[in-house]
């Protein structure tokens, strides 16, 4: 019998080849991880995960902006433009300067419009509900 049989591994022996692949390999990163890394090395294939990132990012400015609006008492046309630059302007700046993102490759358009309108509802029910919470008692 000419042939050379192979050596069958232990169960044991496959757990502790697989352990030491998963600890020589880097950490899968989650893309809420990978949002918060300055320049997160975002590509053509991590897209979608980077346009979820950018949804994010506007909610939480939309959410602190309405609370903020509604504490100091910000009203009317005033206060909508003011969240209108803020939340273009803090998209921009994370995307553009802390994601280091290219436009160009993404799309600035698809980017631009990612979350906007929903941003724009969280911020106008949390402006209201804020507003009306902390200014009751104040003739308009």
């Amino acid at each position: 019998m000419g042939l050379v049989q192979k050596k069958k591994k232990k169960p044991s022996e496959k757990a502790a080849e697989a352990e030491a692949a998963a600890a020589a390999a880097p950490p899968k990163l989650t893309p809420f991880q990978k949002a918060l890394i300055r320049d997160g090395g975002w590509n053509k294939e991590s897209f979608p995960e980077f346009l979820e990132a950018v949804y994010w990012v506007r909610q939480i400015i939309a959410l602190v902006c309405g609370i903020v609006w509604g504490v100091m008492p910000l009203r009317g046309m005033m206060g909508i433009v003011l969240f209108l630059g803020a939340n273009l302007g803090g998209t921009y700046v994370y995307y553009g300067k802390y994601a280091a993102v290219d436009e160009e490759d993404f799309g600035q358009v698809i980017i631009t419009q990612e979350g906007l309108w929903t941003s724009v509802g969280l911020f106008m029910v949390t402006w209201i509900f804020t507003f009306t919470l902390f200014n009751a008692g104040e003739s308009l």
